[in-house]
């Protein structure tokens, strides 16, 4: 017979590996900006176009640090906000989605904890698809050229585009992780489930 509660901590394992190199990676997605490749993670961004390029380095959500356009006078405009809140949102459900893997796998011993921790695991995941979603498909500015505005999806397609320039965003690695991760979930809180049942008196 199928050891549920077994196979559930299990998957609640491999759930916490994939959370811990989520937030480990930095190919979260991938910017290419004339030429030059950006691997952006959750915590950590490095440019990956030269061997001889700098080491990972930490990713600020303050747009100050890291963006050209909210350096210049837009700090308090609407996508400069966006963006930030966005980072934060990445890396708060990130930890969260690590704790909750590690305490997926008290379900080995009680599996009602163990389907409640599986199930804000699959929430977290879920946001962080969505959010970094958002970010590789929305337009950094509202038309091709123009200026930062409260119109535009405020992600990173387009990023620094202008009449010379050019940009693409590509979903990374990181990305992918977290699909599997909710759908891990999932089956783990199947597991569960199936073990409390089987205990349960009649």
């Amino acid at each position: 017979m199928v050891d549920g509660k077994l196979i559930g901590a299990a998957i609640g394992a491999v759930t916490l590996i994939f959370a811990m190199a989520t937030n480990s990676t930095t190919d979260n997605f991938r910017l290419d900006i004339n030429g030059a490749k950006i691997e952006v993670g959750i915590w950590m961004l490095a440019q990956t176009s030269d061997p001889k390029d700098d080491p990972a380095k930490p990713r600020y959500c303050d747009q100050t640090e890291s963006n050209s356009k909210c350096r210049t006078g837009n700090k308090d405009d609407d996508c400069c906000i966006a963006l930030r809140d966005k980072c934060n949102t990445l890396k708060t459900f990130a930890v969260f989605s690590a704790f909750a893997a590690a305490g997926s796998i008290a379900g080995f011993v009680m599996p009602p904890i163990g389907m409640g921790a599986a199930a804000f695991n699959a929430l977290c995941n879920l946001i962080l698809f969505s959010v970094t979603a958002s970010l590789v498909n929305g337009k950094y500015y509202k038309t091709e050229f123009s200026e930062l505005n409260k119109d535009a999806d405020c992600g990173f397609n387009k990023f620094r585009a202008s009449a010379s320039s050019d940009s693409t965003t590509t979903a990374g690695a990181g990305l992918a992780l977290c699909v599997i991760s909710f759908i891990l979930c999932i089956v783990q809180i199947v597991m569960y489930k199936s073990a409390s049942a089987s205990v349960s008196p009649a």
